[in-house]
């Protein structure tokens, strides 16, 4: 009994939270990355993000013209109807 209550625990604290964090998928197309602003929202200086050390703004780095407009394959991304394809 030893050996099972202490890997109990670790199973208890790996799998509850992503149980009890979920996020509902009919928040999906509101959420940050449904409206693929996860980025600006998190990045930027008025929530304290990278952009406070860089002094860059998002709108400026490559990333932001690059990831949210196209998929890997190249087509372009719509935000209207965008589907995590992962």
């Amino acid at each position: 009994m030893r050996r099972v209550t202490p890997f109990l625990s670790v199973v208890a604290l790996v799998i509850l939270p992503s149980l009890l964090g979920a996020q509902d998928p009919g928040n999906f197309a509101t959420s940050l990355h449904g409206t693929r602003q996860g980025k600006f929202t998190w990045y930027g200086s008025v929530n304290g993000g990278m952009e406070l050390l860089t002094g860059i703004p998002m709108s400026q780095l490559g990333c932001h013209r690059c990831h949210p407009g196209t998929y890997a394959n190249g087509s372009a991304v719509d935000p209207a109807t965008y589907q995590p394809g992962c």
